[in-house]
């Protein structure tokens, strides 16, 4: 027997499917599974188990909701998986979204349906007070990957036979607008910086394109300004108030980034006036002590700069320009210049290629321009002015 449908009601079905002998009791064992809809969707969905029984996926439902699992999977999973950043962030999205959003529902009858029908209400949401409550579709697409990783680790806990969220259409988002300096702003920005706190920790950031985060957890050790380069191993983050210094995402995010001249001698007069500075304080400055850090040795928190620099940049009209816009200013500037755009990857130490050709591909039609004059004025043969008739 391969199983059955019997009918409840109107727009009710039972589904009756055969599991075999429990080897423990050996009595025969059976699925019974209740759907509502058409005797045409019963079918389908009587096809569906048999597949699966048929296969080995098949998975007993158990009375689990979404919300009981996400946070199980947070907890215990992905807490020992991925950087306390992104653990914050994935704990954040769960508690604060998915779990209100969905967690209602039975892990088991999660469906693609359910979860579009999520990420739509996501896009379209309004606040109670009326204001706009919508998520970008960038937020909304994260919200997929987390969801998508967490039901994907069920699929492992053999809790689920399939992973829902391969069944829905998450939205694409467009690709924010970068913003970076001129040339003229760029040169701006460091004469009226001179002589602030941050002068050195900003200079570095325009002109290496590191992160915050990897600025934030230089040491000396990792500074060899008489080769003129510097070793991205590590990043800071706060964390619930608790400093915590991570290990790179990924291998690429290691990387040796070569100092420029100007670079190099800013930071040697850094250092010497911090070698002072340590003296003065009968300390003495050494190579596993952080660079860029408080009067007393300790991580600068990361929002304190940020928030100087947002200020900074307020100040001296430059508006909307961010401190991670230090990151693009440096990449922009460097492709108008004519570097190599697989250089410029490796020292912004994207995974691939595609994604600094996907966030600086504005630049790149003017340069094409350009390069095609150049190509003509060096090669192409003199042309005569007379019409050819």
């Amino acid at each position: 027997m391969r199983g059955y449908i019997k009918k409840l009601y109107k727009t009710s079905y039972t589904i009756v499917v055969p599991l075999g002998k429990d080897p423990a009791t050996g009595k025969y064992k059976q699925h019974w599974e209740n759907i509502r809809g058409t005797k045409v969707e019963a079918e389908r969905r009587l096809a569906e188990l048999q597949n699966e029984i048929y296969k080995g996926s098949f998975v007993k439902p158990q009375k689990l909701t979404v919300a009981e699992y996400l946070i199980d999977w947070i907890e215990n999973t992905a807490r020992f998986q991925v950087s306390p950043r992104t653990y914050q962030g994935y704990e954040y999205v769960i508690k604060k979204h998915l779990i209100n959003g969905i967690g209602r529902h039975y892990l088991s009858s999660l469906n693609g349906s359910i979860i579009q029908k999520y990420y739509a209400k996501k896009l379209t949401d309004a606040r109670l007070d009326g204001k706009d409550g919508a998520l970008s579709a960038r937020t909304v697409r994260s919200h997929h990957r987390i969801l998508h990783r967490a039901l994907k680790s069920a699929v492992v806990k053999r809790l689920i036979s399939s992973n829902p969220c391969d069944n829905t259409e998450p939205p694409v988002p467009i690709n924010k607008e970068v913003h970076s300096m001129t040339n003229s702003q760029l040169k701006e920005f460091i004469v009226r910086l001179k002589g602030s706190p941050y002068y050195e920790l900003f200079y570095t950031s325009l002109f290496t394109g590191l992160r915050r985060s990897e600025i934030l957890a230089l040491r000396w050790q990792d500074i060899d300004l008489l080769n003129g380069y510097l070793t991205v191993n590590r990043s800071l983050h706060q964390i619930a108030g608790q400093f915590v210094f991570c290990e790179p995402k990924t291998e690429k995010s290691k990387a040796t980034i070569s100092l420029t001249t100007s670079t190099i001698s800013v930071l040697e007069n850094y250092k010497q006036r911090k070698v002072a500075e340590y003296i003065l304080m009968g300390k003495e400055l050494k190579e596993a002590d952080l660079a860029f850090c408080r009067l007393d040795g300790t991580p600068i928190p990361p929002h304190t700069i940020s928030q100087y620099w947002r200020r900074f940049a307020d100040r001296i009209g430059m508006s909307g320009i961010r401190l991670h816009d230090a990151r693009h200013t440096h990449a922009t500037l460097m492709i108008k210049q004519g570097v190599n755009i697989k250089v410029v990857q490796e020292r912004l130490r994207h995974k691939n290629i595609e994604t600094t050709l996907g966030i600086y591909s504005h630049v790149l039609p003017g340069m094409q321009e350009e390069a095609a004059k150049i190509f003509d004025d060096e090669f192409a043969p003199e042309q005569s002015l007379e019409k050819v008739y």
